[in-house]
């Protein structure tokens, strides 16, 4: 769904509020993590659902924001915060999409393979009996 400029700036207002509450004082966080998602994963920066990677950020105090990349990378460009670790998760985001795709690849291939295995087992059910 598209937004007009109106909506995207209340949007990045609404997120840049957030992020200053999280941050503190301090006008840094840390990214700690990165993950790649399979399916779309929410957003606690802008409360949507709408992106496949996310960074786990950190305050001081060791509270923790899970936010897509996009999302952290605005706050970056309009100079909300800074995030130290950033351009490493960044850079690292393709890896963990491949190592995704691997993972998701080779749990297909174990399911047909089970799936195989199951054709060719042979299961003798045995009817009643009769008492004679």
């Amino acid at each position: 769904m598209a937004m007009d400029a109106l909506e995207k700036e209340r949007l990045r207002r609404k997120m840049a509020l957030k992020m200053e509450a999280f941050q503190g004082s301090q006008g840094t966080v840390v990214c700690v993590s990165g993950h790649w998602v399979d399916e779309e994963h929410g957003c606690e920066l802008c409360e949507r659902v709408h992106g496949h990677e996310i960074l786990i950020l950190k305050n001081r105090k060791g509270r923790k924001l899970k936010a897509d990349a996009k999302c952290v990378a605005e706050m970056v460009k309009f100079r909300v915060t800074d995030v130290e670790d950033l351009e490493k998760w960044l850079a690292k985001m393709g890896e963990l999409r491949a190592e995704a795709q691997r993972r998701r690849e080779d749990e297909k291939a174990e399911r047909e393979a089970e799936r195989k295995r199951l054709e060719r087992k042979v299961i003798v059910r045995r009817g009643p009996r009769e008492n004679a």
